[in-house]
């Protein structure tokens, strides 16, 4: 009886998919940890971001909520902070939220466009003259302690100047007005007052007006102020005021 000697058998060579498998557990070995610890960057970077926003919010409303009245620009910071929260999450605030929020007064502001828009219709002059009532002024139509003869200035410190001169329309706005307005008609109202003077706009119908709400009706009443006979160049800078107030 022959004896039946058993041979080990030979590993059989490995073929391609056997490669493959073992490069795709190399590399699942390596890469999930790596994306687990990225994915847990980013979920922990948008938890940070979410309760950043929270807190930012909750400032916002601790602001809107303070009874100051020193801190306008942190008001119109906090209404930008509901305003863009609401944006994102294409919503809006219900009525009664939103007319409590818009008791809070707009920021009194004099921005750059509204400075441009009223140099466009004042002359300008770089160099100190004296008016047709013997004061000194200088840039545009600008007077006062600070102007003297031979005073000369650049164009950019003359709009500075109107700038700060506006301040006392900007001023007259918001003694006058008690509804939110926005800057192009708080531009246009700026524009208004400086060319007929604050005392006039206080007594014209047009504060009446915007406080009860009819600024459809706000134009017809610029209109009535072209002088007598109408100027043309009033007329003309009447018209562009509304346009800037029909923007809204």
């Amino acid at each position: 009886m022959k004896k039946i000697i058993e041979t080990p058998e030979r590993p059989r060579p490995k073929d391609a998919w056997d490669k493959i498998d073992i490069v795709g557990k190399l590399l699942a070995s390596i890469l999930i940890p790596i994306a687990l610890a990225v994915g847990g960057y980013f979920v922990n970077s948008a938890l940070q971001d979410r309760a950043a926003r929270q807190k930012t919010v909750e400032i916002a409303i601790t602001v809107l909520q303070s009874k100051d009245p020193g801190i306008p620009e942190l008001r119109a910071w906090a209404r930008g902070v509901f305003n863009e929260t609401l944006a994102a999450a294409n919503a809006s605030l219900p009525p009664a939220a939103q007319k409590e929020l818009d008791k809070v007064p707009l920021p009194s502001t004099v921005d750059a466009a509204g400075v441009d828009f009223v140099a466009r219709f004042e002359g300008v002059h770089l160099k100190a003259y004296l008016d047709t009532d013997g004061t000194w002024t200088i840039g545009y139509g600008h007077t006062g302690p600070d102007v003297f003869a031979g005073e000369e200035i650049t164009l950019d410190m003359a709009k500075q100047l109107l700038a700060a001169d506006l301040k006392a329309a900007n001023d007259a706005v918001d003694s006058a007005i008690t509804v939110p307005i926005s800057q192009n008609q708080r531009d246009a109202l700026l524009s208004f007052i400086r060319n007929v003077g604050a005392g006039i706009f206080k007594k014209s119908s047009i504060p009446t007006l915007i406080n009860s709400g009819q600024f459809d009706k706000v134009p017809e009443q610029l209109r009535k102020w072209v002088g007598s006979p109408p100027r043309l160049g009033l007329q003309e800078r009447r018209e562009r005021e509304i346009d800037l107030w029909n923007q809204q």
